[in-house]
């Protein structure tokens, strides 16, 4: 199934993200890394058609693949090389739910978002995000 899930995302151009990569088992993260492999090359040259797997099919360029990890615990494997070759590393930190509050609240019209943002949170505004005419309103009336 995994094979199939690789020829889906080749062909279509989706992207995915394999959220806490590192708690697969070993011999399935060893296949995974085989077949993102040969798809990151086929990528690489160019290719429109490439085989995978014994199949040819069509490779979108856009398709992406990406991978959560955390550190390593008593139920996790660590990542092999093999497969830390084939992805960039970055560190993500806590986010700043008062810029991100202020970015939407900018996004949904206010002209002068950031003292609206110290008094919301974004979880706050995500929560209510289907209501969101509402969230707008309430901070409106906070404001006069």
């Amino acid at each position: 199934s995994l094979t199939r899930f690789f020829k889906g995302l080749a062909s279509s151009g989706v992207w995915c993200c394999f959220d806490e990569f590192n708690k697969i088992a070993p011999d399935v993260l060893s296949v995974a890394a085989s077949q993102i492999l040969m798809i990151q090359q086929a990528l690489s040259v160019g290719e429109k058609v490439f085989y995978f797997m014994g199949e040819e099919i069509l490779l979108k360029p856009q398709c992406g693949i990406n991978v959560t990890m955390n550190p390593p615990m008593n139920s996790q494997t660590d990542f092999p090389d093999n497969l830390k070759a084939l992805f960039r590393i970055c560190a993500v930190n806590m986010p700043d739910d008062r810029l991100i509050a202020e970015t939407l609240l900018y996004s949904y019209g206010f002209q002068e978002p950031k003292e609206l943002a110290k008094t919301v949170s974004y979880t706050h505004l995500r929560a209510h995000e289907t209501g969101r005419n509402l969230v707008c309103r309430l901070l409106l009336e906070k404001k006069k």
